[in-house]
């Protein structure tokens, strides 16, 4: 993380235009944040065959991704068994030529779509159309059966669904923050706390350093 804003401030200094920095956090980006990533934010496990060494597809190995979220969805990588799956999301069990949608029965509608896009993604571009994509909750048969063996086999009953959010703050809890002004003006430098409420442009100075911390 100290890597991170060290190298953010050295490249700030090397842009012809004024920038300013933000902190995004994983799993808590802005909106602002996850809107660059149309397709949704991935979170990819790490290491050096995950990063760079290039897979065939005929060698794949096998993924469970959990697409999670509304407007901007976001990806994970979760163990490749039947007890990851819930009631409340979307998931891609990505073998390699063989890549199958499951949505839960309480998924909503903008997860599916997009889940769905993300399914398209990996298999036309990732597998140059070369892979096939099975929805085995809504054709079963032997599509279903080869899902769930896959996973380890079908359980007696899949998890329920998982809140995509928390309960709804108070005004006073979203507006939970300190503002702080950092100025050498006195001859030392001080860092004295703007307490007036509520804030305003005004209470800021060209000449000087402010400090914003925002409180979860």
């Amino acid at each position: 993380m100290g890597s991170a804003a060290a190298l953010s401030v050295q490249l700030s200094g090397n842009l012809k235009l004024g920038s300013r920095h933000h902190l995004e956090e994983m799993g808590h980006e802005t909106d602002l944040f996850a809107s660059y990533f149309k397709q949704g934010i991935f979170y990819l496990e790490g290491g050096v065959e995950s990063g760079f060494k290039h897979v065939e597809p005929e060698t794949y190995t096998t993924k469970l991704l959990l697409i999670k979220g509304k407007r901007y969805p976001r990806v994970y990588t979760l163990p490749v068994a039947a007890s990851s799956l819930n009631e409340g999301d979307c998931f891609i069990l990505d073998n390699g030529l063989k890549i199958y949608f499951w949505d839960g029965q309480q998924a909503n509608s903008q997860e599916k779509i997009k889940a769905c896009e993300i399914a398209q993604a990996i298999k036309n571009n990732e597998r140059k159309n070369k892979a096939t994509l099975f929805y085995p909750r809504d054709v079963g048969g032997q599509v279903e059966d080869d899902f769930w063996a896959l996973l380890g086999g079908k359980p007696a009953k899949i998890n329920p669904a998982v809140p995509d959010e928390g309960p709804s703050a108070s005004e006073d809890e979203l507006t939970r923050y300190s503002l702080y002004h950092v100025s050498d003006a006195s001859g030392s430098m001080q860092l004295t706390e703007v307490t007036e409420r509520p804030l305003r442009r005004t209470h800021l100075n060209d000449s000087d350093t402010y400090i914003l911390e925002l409180y979860d």
